[in-house]
């Protein structure tokens, strides 16, 4: 099932069930995939919509390493409490659109994509650096792992040809 559909299925259930976190989660994810589209004025591919629920995730999880060093440097007990609830709220926002999220590549296969490709360059007679590595496997892995662990996967494999 797409993604789309997965959300409004979801909805659908999430308002039946009465699962008011995971309603709203839903609704704003929609919302985004909704106003990414008008701004594009057309319909957005899975890969693209995919891409809008990451950033959500990822801003979402800078807000939760915020609240979290927030609440360590916390001295009244009050807010202390508020802030832990917050870093609930976070995490559990941060669960529901994870389910919305395509699996992502770990370090391993991002060093084997990187080398195989590295090497491809090289048999067929292109320079191998970052630069060219970097456009080559955008489309591969796009969406489906953070870009700064690729970059620093590149400039280690980089390393390692040196």
């Amino acid at each position: 099932m797409k993604i789309k559909q997965r959300l409004k299925a979801d909805m659908e259930q999430a308002v039946r069930a009465g699962d008011k976190l995971r309603l709203s989660v839903i609704r704003s994810l929609i919302d985004a995939v909704q106003k990414a589209e008008k701004e594009l004025l057309r319909e957005m591919d899975e890969a693209e919509i995919a891409h809008i629920a990451l950033k959500v995730s990822k801003d979402n999880k800078e807000e939760l390493n915020y609240a979290i060093e927030a609440a360590a440097k916390e001295s009244s007990p009050e807010k202390r409490v508020e802030r832990e609830l917050r870093i609930m709220l976070l995490e559990s926002q941060i669960s529901v659109i994870d389910m919305y999220l395509p699996k992502m590549m770990d370090v391993n296969e991002v060093i084997v994509l990187v080398a195989d490709f590295a090497n491809n360059l090289e048999a067929a007679g292109q320079e191998v650096n970052k630069g060219n590595l970097m456009k080559g496997l955008n489309p591969a892995v796009n969406g489906k792992a953070d870009k700064a662990m690729v970059s620093t996967v590149v400039d280690k494999v980089l390393m390692e040809r040196a």
